[in-house]
């Protein structure tokens, strides 16, 4: 019979919640992704593995198959194998070089007695510098030790009898210590669940990453707020998964930045692990290049007595050697023009450098735009700050984007074009690709050739190119067609104009005529 404080208990949302998180592992945008784990699927799972390590032996006659796998073996669990195995020296002669004498006695240390992130950290500085960097990863289940009575000979060939490394275990001469990497499943979740959103068009796509075309109106992460699915919810119906074998595949992928949810364009999605670092690292360093296209309501750039000193004229050649931005050096066709202005973070509050370059591609004559014009601009910005172009045109130039109901004041000529959507979208992106500048996708990018300049799928849009540049990076370009509203409002302000202005001047010569 249960008591009374056990029964209180098992009705708190403290024990619900602990035993509703034993059934459903995640639940994001109505998608559920617990699957039970038969005996089947574990057999099969471990079969897949065994015969894409047994494939990637033979890497470089295959060109489609990644050339660190040929030393790869299944690891403990399902879809993970061994990237790398430690053994446990007899003794750590150096260990007061890296704990100091009260870290020694506290954690009670010995050069041929230690626990497992103790001896990560000897064994491999580089990738586990401190413990809790190697605490982390015993706690994800990424460790696991073979005592040395457990394999024969020298090295060990298999890890599957092996058991976790926990954060408290010690580790003792010739047990062998592997990182296990998890290697893609083959799978999203497509395959087990019905489709229910539109799907995504896809400009670029390889094992690695993808670069998508996000529609207006859609958020990228989950907004409870909006009706519409997010870009992350639809991402898993819309990419291929990477190959059997690639490493440290995610179960989903993730976008590694965002686009406001009336923006349109190509956003950057992650596949794997490293490439999503990579990536982060990228945009940190502002080492991705992103070229948009807007239409302004007025005339920019403004007016010669309207300029501030945060807006100045550039030369293409400064624009892409001082600036960085994704220019031809040699275009001198459309003048180029920099605004730089602090912008204040909308979180911490500080102002912060943001940079944008820009130039005019059209302009057309309208009715009702201010200036009696509307101007098709292409924007480059070199920094990534909240709304940074919205708030340049709108602050630096005194003009707003068509559609942009935050900035535009409500004002009389910008309330004309609402209800038509934002006219900004994002036409190109230049990036480095996350896999081939690594020291093993360099010798895969040797092996493929001109493969590599192919996407991995047929049913693309847009355009892309995939080269080395002259100093021997592989360089991922993408780039979309202007979208067709764009066009068709400058071509529809433009025809009323002239429609009626001439009629105008046609009646003013009747009214004269007739004096």
């Amino acid at each position: 019979m249960l008591s009374l404080p056990l029964i209180i208990w098992l009705a708190s949302p403290l024990a619900i919640h602990t035993w509703t998180s034993r059934i459903v592992s995640t639940r994001s945008n109505g998608i559920c992704n617990f699957r039970p784990l038969t005996v089947q699927r574990r057999q099969r799972c471990r079969q897949c593995l065994c015969s894409a390590v047994g494939q990637a032996t033979n890497a470089q006659e295959d060109k489609n198959d990644d050339a660190s796998l040929s030393e790869m073996i299944p690891g403990t669990y399902d879809d993970f194998a061994v990237a790398k195995v430690y053994y446990v020296p007899s003794s750590f002669d150096d260990l007061e070089s890296v704990f100091s004498s009260d870290d020694i006695q506290k954690k009670n240390l010995t050069p041929n007695n230690m626990s497992v992130p103790t001896a990560l950290m000897m064994l491999d500085p580089e990738l586990y510098p401190s413990q809790s960097k190697a605490r982390k990863v015993c706690r994800k289940g990424f460790i696991a030790v073979l005592r040395r009575d457990q394999y024969d000979g020298d090295d060990a060939s298999s890890f599957i009898n092996a058991t976790k490394a926990l954060v408290g275990d010690r580790v003792y001469a010739g047990d062998a210590i592997a990182r296990q990497v998890r290697v893609a499943p083959g799978f999203y979740t497509q395959t087990h669940h019905a489709q229910s959103n539109p799907l995504l068009s896809v400009v670029y796509e390889d094992d690695h990453f993808a670069i998508v075309y996000k529609p207006a109106g859609y958020t990228v992460f989950k907004n409870y707020k909006s009706k519409c699915p997010s870009v992350q919810a639809v991402l898993p119906w819309s990419l291929i998964p990477p190959k059997l074998g690639t490493l440290e595949a995610m179960r989903r992928p993730l976008a590694v930045h965002r686009l406001d949810k009336p923006t349109s364009g190509l956003l950057i999605a992650t596949k794997t692990r490293p490439a999503m670092v990579d990536l982060s690292r990228q945009f940190h360093d502002r080492v991705i290049q992103k070229t948009y296209m807007a239409v302004v309501n007025g005339l920019v750039p403004p007016p010669l007595d309207e300029w501030t000193e945060s807006l100045a004229k550039i030369s293409a050649e400064d624009a892409f050697h001082e600036v960085g931005v994704d220019v031809d050096p040699s275009d001198q066709i459309h003048p180029w023009y920099k605004i730089e202005h602090s912008l204040q973070d909308q979180q911490t509050r500080v102002y912060k450098n943001a940079t944008t370059i820009f130039r005019v591609i059209k302009q057309v004559q309208s009715l009702h735009a201010r200036d009696g014009c509307l101007s098709l601009v292409e924007l480059k910005p070199k920094t990534g700050r909240y709304h940074q172009l919205r708030r340049h045109i709108a602050w630096v130039c005194e003009r707003t984007l068509v559609g942009d109901s935050t900035y535009d004041g409500n004002a009389p000529e910008a309330m004309k074009f609402r209800g038509q959507g934002l006219f900004l979208t994002s036409t190109r992106v230049k990036l480095e690709h996350p896999f081939y500048n690594t020291e093993i996708g360099r010798i895969v990018w040797n092996t493929l050739g001109d493969k590599c300049a192919s996407c991995t799928r047929n049913d693309t849009v847009g355009q892309h190119e995939v080269y080395e540049d002259e100093s021997g990076r592989i360089i991922v370009a993408a780039e979309v067609e202007l979208p067709v509203k764009f066009n068709r409002l400058l071509e529809r302000a433009n025809d009323r104009f002239f429609k009626f202005s001439l009629a105008d001047d046609d009646t003013e010569d009747d009214v004269g005529k007739d004096v």
